[in-house]
């Protein structure tokens, strides 16, 4: 959507929707898994959406994008999370969108990201979800993100803002039209 920085985005009401109910779905999961003193409350998850709102940090989405591959193992923030709340009977729906966007992070200053690309480019998505994740595309959480991810790919094209931290959300491609 062309935000650069985390406090921007989580004010966008469509992701502060699908960010709070992925944390929720793992939150969730952890409580079923570890106890809900573990897992906290709503009240957490509102502190720390309370944080990614704070303009002083100036947290850019480069940063907290980056090295999506790491995020995205099979015992990480969303694959780990996703794993916890299936188990604990909660579908990771929302959490399928967040791996799903995850794999189609692109920033050219990521070495990272822009690895995961090229893998997913080489040898598709499912062989990626297997060795990245630990998921397969055709059952559970790895289908749901197949599913999610195709979505977005429709969208996905080079320079796109929705996907994309390469350009300035109004940089101009000529003298009348913004992009």
């Amino acid at each position: 959507k062309g935000y650069h920085y985390i406090h921007t985005a989580i004010r966008d009401p469509e992701i502060r929707r699908e960010v709070s109910e992925a944390m929720r779905e793992g939150q969730r999961g952890l409580a079923t898994r570890y106890g809900q003193e573990l897992a906290g409350g709503p009240e957490q998850i509102e502190q720390i959406l309370g944080r990614f709102e704070n303009p002083g940090l100036a947290d850019p989405i480069a940063r907290v994008g980056r090295d999506p591959a790491r995020k995205l193992a099979a015992h990480d923030r969303l694959v780990g999370a996703a794993r916890l709340a299936g188990q604990a009977g909660i579908p990771p729906q929302h959490l399928a969108l967040a791996a799903a966007a995850a794999l189609c992070f692109s920033n050219p200053s990521d070495l990272g990201s822009g690895e995961l690309l090229r893998k997913i480019e080489a040898s598709g998505l499912g062989p990626s979800l297997r060795s990245v994740c630990g998921l397969n595309p055709r059952r559970g959480f790895g289908k749901q993100v197949h599913a999610r991810w195709s979505e977005l790919r429709q969208g996905w094209l080079p320079g796109n803002l929705l996907l994309s931290l390469d350009q300035l959300l109004w940089a101009r491609s000529d003298s009348n039209m913004i992009v």
